[in-house]
């Protein structure tokens, strides 16, 4: 349940400051105290209200956003005022390329600020981040997505805290995407890779751990990768209108939401079928193992490229579009293989001959990679063994082995 308001207010020595969130009703003297009296007038996640108190230097400027003026506010040490100054020109261009990606920031009629703390890392107090440091720029471009994702829209319970921090850590990579570009948005994804066990959404039975709960790799990592896939599926149009109908939908805003919102409202934008993306992405361990093998034969007026995509893997078998880019004695071509089965062969035409064919190129799947044991001449034995329980099925491998020359599990 969400507070529909907030009200905060707290007394400390002069000349601390107090900070909180909403906005600053009022200032009262109290002689050698002062009572700080804050109001936030939106539904609010009771773990968001928050109160930091200090010397602080107080830093301002208002940000002429598409949806009108938003007075943008750091508060830092006195140590540390140059850097909060710079760090305002960040925020101020992160704030502007968000509202583009997003819409509105939400909370536009009281502020957005940052609070300095003692603490290595960020709080996305709703609408008063507390933060570490300044200049960081990951940590800022996160807790300022936190705003959208998170704040004004809050994951139901913590079994779904991906829709909170997978989106936030997805804003990092768009940050870098609009201000270095695609390729270090590249970077940010690839730098995000997770390769481990556990399931995105949180298990009942985990709830009692908070490590789990906040596990980087499944919390943040992983599901920032969900996102990114998605982004993959649905297309550049498509996914970003979906954000901005995900954080309008009236069911939603300024509510809170579960991964089957998430499902509904990108299969109402796009007209696809995500049933099968979000029960491997978010309820299945791991990830695909592909293998990729091609031919060519010239054909009146071109070539045929021959190729066959192997799912490696035993645990799940994965349902992804997948890129594949043909390298060509006259540039590049790319193709998408529907991938749902453990085998797929497809055959393209090309005008000119095949040089190299590259498996997801732009690193769009969460996946690992095999190379193809190609043509071998058994001149000695080999065994190939592809997705079998070593401990489970060893003494059978090995009889296998000592009664054949080659054998392929």
């Amino acid at each position: 349940d969400k507070a529909d308001s907030a009200s905060i207010k707290f007394t400390v020595p002069e000349p601390m400051i107090a900070v909180s969130n909403g906005t600053l009703e009022q200032v009262v003297d109290l002689g050698t105290t002062r009572r700080f009296e804050w109001m936030e007038r939106h539904p609010i996640a009771i773990y968001l209200i928050s109160i930091a108190a200090h010397d602080y230097v107080e830093q301002s400027r208002v940000v002429a956003t598409n949806a009108g003026p938003l007075p943008l506010v750091n508060w830092s040490y006195a140590s540390d005022v140059g850097a909060a100054l710079a760090n305002l020109d960040l925020t101020e261009q992160m704030m502007l390329d968000f509202e583009q990606m997003f819409g509105p920031y939400p909370f536009m009629d009281e502020k957005y600020g940052q609070a300095q703390f003692n603490w290595g890392g960020g709080m996305e107090h709703q609408p008063a981040t507390s933060i570490c440091c300044w200049g960081i720029e990951f940590l800022i471009a996160h807790e300022l997505g936190h705003q959208w994702f998170g704040d004004q829209v809050t994951c139901d319970s913590f079994t779904e805290i991906w829709v909170n921090e997978g989106f936030a850590t997805y804003s990092e990579a768009l940050w870098q995407e609009a201000s270095n570009g695609a390729e270090a948005y590249r970077n940010e994804m690839r730098a995000a890779r997770y390769f481990g066990p556990g399931t995105i959404r949180v298990p009942e039975s985990d709830l009692g751990n908070t490590s789990r709960i906040f596990n980087s790799g499944l919390s943040y990592n992983k599901a920032s990768w969900v996102v990114h896939m998605l982004r993959w599926v649905l297309g550049d149009t498509d996914f970003f209108e979906f954000l901005k109908a995900y954080l309008n939908d009236p069911a939603l805003t300024y509510g809170t939401a579960r991964t089957e919102d998430v499902q509904r409202v990108a299969e109402q934008v796009s007209g696809k079928d995500l049933q099968a993306f979000f029960d491997q992405w978010i309820d299945t361990e791991y990830y695909p193992t592909y293998s990729l093998l091609w031919g060519k034969s010239a054909q009146p007026g071109g070539w045929d490229l021959s190729v066959e995509l192997l799912q490696l893997q035993s645990h799940h078998v994965y349902s992804m579009p997948v890129p594949v880019r043909v390298t060509t004695s006259n540039g590049t071509v790319d193709f998408v293989i529907d991938s749902n089965e453990p085998v797929e062969q497809v055959v393209f035409q090309l005008a000119e001959e095949p040089i190299a064919v590259q498996l997801d190129p732009d690193d769009w799947i969460l996946h690992a990679e095999e190379a193809a044991i190609a043509a071998p001449t058994f001149d000695r034995g080999i065994l190939l063994v592809n997705g079998v329980d070593i401990d489970v099925y060893g003494s059978e491998i090995r009889n296998v082995l000592s009664d054949s020359i080659c054998t392929c599990l």
